[in-house]
């Protein structure tokens, strides 16, 4: 298959250039014939991959399963759909050790798949021609493998029965536009040269306790991989097994081994590290990676309400753990949030990676209103608004003067102002977000608007008063006169010798020649005092209501 990755070489180099934070993260499955099938061991093995960002999923113990089963056949094509669409898997891997498995069992499982996204990408290769247990007289290997292929039973009959089946399987993947995709531990520079022309991607043995010596453990061999002058794609496994980095994994995350190995490789001088493409990781395996506990999952806590109104704020605060990435990229702990989304936070504590559940928030638009005058100088002077909710809809007015809230008749989207000074609005809309307008700077006329009005009684000129009531004494309706020269504002109150207000009423009058009533036969007999305000003159009128 080198072949077609040369062909496309240029393609993929500028695609891994674009594309530098999508590097293998990779794990081995152990017992999968145990996982498939069961939904909550399914979702529990991906999720566990979601949260832990790993991309690359290499599945044991296939060779147990009856693929030629439709039932089973179907049950992992649902997997690994899932595992793509669902849960963002790039890559699922078939590893098996011997040419016949991939031919006989994964090759005619793919082909008998209509959607990609059910099919094996990766064919693994692992076999492990370097272990002298395994292939000496005795071994595994020899006893299944290398006798019946008349290899000898040593590592070196093991090599040349797995460089075989791996060129084979390279030739079989290539049909496919699959992966090859070898591991491998132990091997020497001429090996290396061979391994390199018949395989895509190398998995590569560097199982320590800790991260100080992972990439000095693995140096020679990848100088031997380079030896071809030629680009090779690798990269290191870890094992999280007990005896290697499981007790390290307890208080650090999977990538922090990856991140130590890539820095140590680029801080190496050497000048056949051009050969090397460093692809990501790979971690040994499922059964050994550490696992949160069930329902002991990260939570986020917000400092108040999720909706609340444009230029407010609410801090996100995820649970205590070692290391944090949120979805907006932040890694601190706690975030403070200003506008609309969902909101989530991936945790890593003693190891375990797990996503909290999302906080969706909410921020509302606040009004946009504005005011203006009608007729400025007036008297009264009317201010007009004009306002937008922007979210939901208006629901309150509260005109101010002079900064402070105008108690009544200050509600309504105009206002007749009767005083001059600064007039503003504040609106409020039904999510409780409000605006407030510009300011206005009123000037209201001070000339009084009512006229003075010939005494109804004797017409007499100098008796002229402001307004005129009759008849006076009165017993059931008195009548009220005011002649104005404008529109104005007026304010009309009967008190009685107490100064008790028995009636009271606000009105706008029109300029000319008004009239009102007003009914006295609740009111007891006695005298009382009428007044009629404007903005500027208060007017009294003693009257006697005798029934």
């Amino acid at each position: 298959m080198r072949k077609f990755y040369l062909f496309f070489s240029f393609i993929l180099l500028v695609f891994t250039q674009a594309n530098a934070q999508t590097a293998l993260r990779g794990m081995y499955i152990d017992n999968f014939n145990l996982i498939i099938g069961n939904t909550n061991k399914e979702d529990s093995l991906l999720q566990y991959a979601q949260d832990s960002s790993f991309n690359y999923l290499a599945l044991y113990s296939l060779h147990t399963l009856n693929l030629n089963n439709t039932t089973t056949a179907n049950s992992l094509g649902a997997f690994i759909y899932k595992a793509r669409v669902m849960y963002g898997i790039t890559y699922v891997g078939a590893v098996c050790e011997t040419y016949s498995s991939f031919q006989n069992k994964i090759t005619p499982y793919n082909l008998g798949r209509t959607d990609d996204n059910e099919k094996f990408n990766v064919f693994n290769l692992e076999f492990e021609f370097w272990t002298s247990s395994s292939v000496n007289p005795g071994g595994y290997y020899c006893t299944q493998y290398l006798q019946s292929a008349n290899c000898s039973c040593d590592t070196s009959g093991g090599f040349k029965y797995f460089i075989s089946e791996l060129h084979k399987i390279d030739s079989i993947a290539a049909t496919q536009n699959v992966i090859s995709e070898t591991y491998l531990g132990w091997f020497n520079q001429g090996q290396a040269q061979q391994i390199h022309s018949n395989v895509d991607r190398i998995l590569l043995h560097a199982y320590r306790t800790g991260t100080s010596s992972l990439y000095s453990y693995s140096s020679t061999r990848l100088q031997y991989l380079a030896s071809s002058n030629t680009m090779v794609d690798v990269a290191p496994i870890f094992s999280a097994e007990p005896s290697f980095m499981g007790p390290w994994l307890d208080s650090h995350t999977q990538v922090d081994a990856y991140n130590q190995y890539k820095t140590d490789f680029d801080n190496d001088n050497s000048s056949w590290k051009q050969y090397i493409n460093i692809l990501g990781h790979q971690w040994f395996d499922w059964g050994f990676m550490p696992k949160p506990v069930p329902g002991s999952g990260p939570t986020i806590a917000a400092s108040g309400p999720l909706t609340f109104c444009s230029g407010g704020s609410v801090s996100l605060t995820a649970s205590t753990g070692t290391s944090y990435l949120w979805s907006t990229g932040a890694t601190t702990r706690s975030i403070t949030v200003t506008g609309s989304g969902n909101y989530s936070c991936q945790v890593t504590t003693n190891g375990n990676t797990q996503t909290t559940p999302v906080k969706i928030v909410d921020v509302k638009n606040n009004p946009i209103v504005s005011i203006s005058q009608l007729n400025p100088n007036g008297n009264p002077v009317t201010i007009n608004s004009t306002a937008s909710p922007e979210s939901g809809t208006i629901t309150a007015y509260q005109w101010k003067f002079n900064g402070n809230n105008i108690v009544n008749g200050g509600q309504s989207s105009t206002y007749n102002a009767l005083q001059s000074g600064n007039y503003s609005l504040s609106v409020s809309n039904s999510f409780n977000c409000y605006a407030i307008s510009n300011t206005e700077n009123v000037t209201v006329s001070t000339s009084s608007a009512i006229f003075e009005i010939p005494n109804a009684n004797n017409g007499n000129e100098k008796d002229a008063v402001k307004f005129n009531i009759y008849p006076n004494p009165s017993n059931e309706i008195l009548t009220i006169d005011l002649l104005s020269s404008k529109a104005c504002m007026t304010e009309i109150k009967l008190a009685d010798i107490n100064n008790r207000i028995l009636y009271e009423d606000h009105s706008q009058i029109a300029p000319g020649l008004n009239k009102a009533k007003l009914n006295l036969t609740k009111i007891g007999s006695g005298i009382y005092f009428l007044s009629v305000r404007d903005d500027t003159s208060v007017f009294s009128k003693k009257i006697v209501i005798a029934h």
